[in-house]
């Protein structure tokens, strides 16, 4: 089953220099899903934050998920050629798709606040 981040990899969003790197970043997904995500009061501001191509680098979420991916590889942000915001924005969405297989009800709270928040930047920017 090809994951949200491999799915940033095909599309030549972000680039990582080999596998290991990928394995990293998934794991620090699965860290965040298991812990910040298990709190549904997290849930919102991190579906946002995922949405948001504009969010500033200094935004919690943002901060947490680099906690998450500097803990599993101190050199994978560093290293990559990409902005890091592109590298943990695509990292919560790997939590927020590895939740929703585990519990239904997280899976329906992300969909109704991620369908709102898309249908809010698509008539803004149409």
């Amino acid at each position: 089953m090809s994951t949200i981040l491999q799915k940033f990899i095909d599309s030549q969003l972000i680039q990582l220099k080999n596998d290991d790197e990928f394995q990293k970043l998934k794991d620090a997904a699965t860290n965040l899903s298991q812990n910040e995500l298990k709190k549904k009061e997290n849930v919102s501001s991190y579906v946002l934050c995922a949405f948001d191509p504009n969010i500033p680098v200094t935004e919690a979420c943002l901060e947490k998920t680099k906690e998450r991916v500097i803990k599993q590889s101190p050199t994978v942000l560093s290293q990559s050629s990409d902005m890091p915001r592109t590298i943990l924005r695509a990292v919560i969405l790997e939590s927020l798709y590895t939740r929703s297989l585990n519990d239904i009800d997280y899976a329906r709270i992300f969909w109704y606040i991620g369908s709102n928040i898309i249908n809010q930047y698509a008539s803004a920017t149409g």
